[in-house]
């Protein structure tokens, strides 16, 4: 087989690309090291030329970071990488979802030395809810609420979803997926850092913070928690106008704290 039928062989081949990786392991160990050493991979630059294993496909790219661990990179690498990847087209999904679950799993391990997230690791949180908000839900916030997020965790991540700069169609689906998780305090911390950012939402949408807001508040056994008034609160000086306020006013006419002296003033007004 000559040169030309065996490049148009690996073309049509599922498994010529990754061949193509097995002949030329020595350039993973090259985009290893750059990653170690503080340099963006060409790779990382869509349909790139510059090195003989540049995928030039999102199916491509998967086989690649199966092999390369973009964990190791440094912090302001990650970042760079991030930001590439995200402007990278729709059918990449993919891809941006696998950089997206690398980017988390180095935000964990920093996190769980240091009790805070490294500014450049929070910029690159950043970008990928304000460029790709589904792919943040399903491999940053979705993953760590099912582990148990953390307090600390919640506070980090409600404060990149107050920074970020998604459409307001992305922040009414991501709105509506968290509501749809398992209710805890950390689901709340999210809830008000997304309700807090006053955004434009459709009535649908209201209405269903609404009816979340109601069935919550009137099924609560004892004492209502914190973290969970201060949604009500924040939804109520934000959105009040837009609802029948007449039954949180029944839930909240006996209020028993001060948030609450608050939440029955905002109904009052």
């Amino acid at each position: 087989m000559g040169i030309g039928q065996e490049i148009i062989s690996e073309l049509l081949n599922d498994k010529g690309y990754f061949q193509k990786l097995d002949r030329n392991s020595y350039e993973i160990e090259k985009i290893e090291e750059q990653l170690r050493g503080g340099m963006m991979p060409s790779i990382f630059k869509l349909h790139s030329k510059e090195s003989v294993v540049a995928p030039q496909s999102a199916e491509e790219y998967m086989e690649i970071l199966s092999l390369v661990d973009i964990k190791q990179a440094q912090v302001k690498v990650i970042k760079e990488i991030v930001e590439r990847v995200m402007g990278y087209p729709i059918n990449y999904y993919a891809v941006k979802r696998k950089v997206t679950e690398a980017l988390r799993e180095r935000s964990m391990e920093y996190i769980r030395k240091n009790k805070k997230l490294e500014a450049s690791l929070f910029k690159a949180h950043v970008l990928v809810i304000s460029r790709c908000c589904r792919a943040y839900f399903d491999e940053i916030i979705m993953p760590l609420c099912k582990e148990g997020m953390t307090s600390t965790v919640a506070l980090i991540i409600s404060r990149v979803i107050m920074r970020c700069t998604s459409e307001k169609s992305h922040m009414e689906e991501l709105l509506r997926k968290v509501m749809q998780l398992e209710k805890s305090h950390s689901v709340y911390t999210l809830l008000t850092a997304i309700l807090i950012k006053k955004i434009q939402f459709g009535q649908r949408v209201i209405d269903e913070v609404h009816e979340y807001v109601l069935q919550e508040s009137a099924g609560a056994e004892g004492p209502r928690f914190l973290a969970w008034n201060k949604v009500v609160l924040v939804f109520l000086r934000n959105y009040k106008t837009k609802i029948n306020q007449s039954a949180l006013r029944e839930i909240y006419s006996q209020a028993e704290s001060p948030i609450e002296v608050e939440i029955l003033k905002e109904l009052s007004e």
